[in-house]
């Protein structure tokens, strides 16, 4: 396994913000093999992503999801979805919704930032406009 993170431009690590794992599912079949007792945290993960759907593998899925509740509920998921046709099309139009929500949210941010610079605009021309009618009137008093 690999950890990266993200830094912004002048370096800062973004630490609470993003983490990237990249997890070699490659050995997922060698992992399986072992007892589950003796496979980590991560290894449990990467044997349920790698293997999961695989009907050979689901007397070892079901032992891991036993010690892992995260694995449990994941694995609850992949079998509704998996077994029934109506579930997986309301997991794939609820997928899609969320997309869909999501896109909308960072084009009404956008959005609010586009009308908050035109307000900050409209602010800086009525203080510059200040600014010079103050200074006629310090030139006239001079």
């Amino acid at each position: 396994m690999e950890r990266y993170t993200f830094r912004n431009p002048e370096g800062v690590e973004l630490c609470d913000a993003v983490t990237a794992m990249l997890i070699d599912l490659s050995q997922a079949r060698e992992i399986a093999n072992k007892p589950v007792c003796e496979m980590s945290h991560i290894e449990k993960w990467v044997v349920f992503f790698a293997l999961g759907h695989y009907q050979k593998y689901r007397g070892i899925i079901a032992e891991i999801a036993k010690q892992q509740e995260g694995i449990a509920v994941a694995n609850e998921v992949l079998l509704n979805i998996s077994q029934n046709p109506d579930e997986r099309a309301r997991f794939r139009s609820r997928r899609i919704w969320l997309q869909d929500r999501e896109h909308e949210h960072a084009v009404w941010k956008d959005e609010g930032r586009q009308e908050a610079k035109a307000e900050y605009e409209q602010l800086l021309v009525s203080k510059d406009a200040e600014i010079k009618a103050l200074r006629a009137q310090l030139e006239k008093q001079q």
